[in-house]
């Protein structure tokens, strides 16, 4: 079962993670099926410690003074057990840079009982403390670091390498087929020993098609289609 809420309402729900409040107020999706449809009937699984009691609420803005009065949606808190984030440089301590946009990336880790980051490039001692404002994660919100090159792969880490559209498009028309995905999961997943392993696989000699210009951050080599 699964439960939607808009993009954006879900960057809402880290943040309130983030900031240790119950929920945060929007207006997205007003107007929208998903304030209507729930994946988890209320008298399913609502009350687990992992699933708020309710998917959202819709009130009206007590602060409104439009009559009638304005309706308002609370999204509540979300508070992963574990939340994983791929960055470009990390030192051994945790100390984190993400280069490029963020996205709720750092809300999401801020929200999480545990951090695990992977990373391109795991810097020496010091070298991230040379320029503090770039950073993104304190080392006292990371539990683990991993040396992970390629980790965003088959999606796109700025600066790094860019998208493998070629791979994107073929995964899309197998995984529309149960036998033929399950066949890609065993001979090209679970039979590897690591990722590197599994890049190769995928990518091979295309790896420098989707290296990253160093002026844009991306590779002006991708065929974006």
């Amino acid at each position: 079962m699964v439960e939607d809420y808009s993009n954006f309402q879900m960057a809402l729900r880290f943040l309130a993670g983030a900031m240790g409040v119950p929920f945060l107020p929007t207006y997205s999706s007003l107007g929208t099926d998903i304030i209507k449809k729930w994946g988890f009937d209320p008298a399913l699984r609502r009350g687990d410690s992992k699933l708020p009691n309710q998917k959202l609420v819709v009130m009206e803005d007590p602060f409104s003074e439009t009559d009638p009065k304005e309706k308002i949606v609370l999204v509540p808190a979300i508070r992963p057990d574990v939340t994983i984030l791929h960055a470009q440089t990390a030192d051994a301590t945790g100390t984190t840079r993400i280069d490029g946009l963020t996205f709720s990336d750092v809300d999401q880790a801020k929200a999480a009982k545990h951090v695990i980051v992977t990373c391109e490039e795991i810097a020496a001692p010091g070298v991230l403390n040379q320029a503090p404002q770039d950073n993104q994660l304190p080392s006292f919100c990371v539990d683990a670091v991993v040396h992970v090159p390629f980790g965003a792969y088959p999606t796109a880490c700025y600066g790094q390498y860019d998208y493998d559209v070629q791979f994107l498009n073929w995964y899309k028309e197998i995984a529309a087929d149960q036998v033929e995905f399950d066949a890609f999961v065993k001979e090209d997943i679970l039979s590897t020993k690591n990722h590197s392993q599994v890049v190769e696989r995928a990518c091979g000699p295309r790896i420098s098609q989707i290296i990253a210009d160093p002026e844009t951050g991306y590779s002006d080599k991708v065929k974006r289609k």
